[in-house]
């Protein structure tokens, strides 16, 4: 069983999230491959705390893709002048299981091949 960052509730581990997509959610492969990729280049073991809506993996990548002062809130990624619908995946991948980049990534390949996106 895994636990969020404080050790105190569960964290499912499964991909089941990813069936229950929000109706009309599109996923734009390019977008997922590069967060797979970004992912990539990460240490593997270096933890995260999902919790913390500035550091987290999500607004990290969003920091590398050059955007300032941002903040991943429910839904959404806020920025600098700004703001864009979070990608339903980015929550799938970041939130669930083990927090490390290393099991991050893992998800976030297994997510791409059960939406059918190349994830080289």
């Amino acid at each position: 069983m895994n636990f969020d960052s404080t050790g105190d509730a569960p964290v499912t581990s499964d991909l089941d999230d990813v069936d229950d997509a929000p109706a009309g959610s599109d996923v734009d492969p390019e977008q997922l491959s590069a967060y797979i990729g970004w992912l990539a280049r990460q240490d593997p073991a270096q933890g995260y705390d999902y919790s913390d809506n500035r550091h987290c993996p999500g607004a990290k990548y969003f920091v590398s893709l050059g955007y300032r002062d941002v903040e991943v809130v429910p839904g959404e990624v806020r920025f600098e002048g700004g703001a864009m619908a979070l990608p339903f995946w980015l929550d799938v991948i970041g939130c669930n299981g083990e927090r490390t980049y290393g099991a991050a990534l893992e998800r976030a390949q297994a997510v791409a091949r059960e939406l059918g996106v190349p994830a080289d």
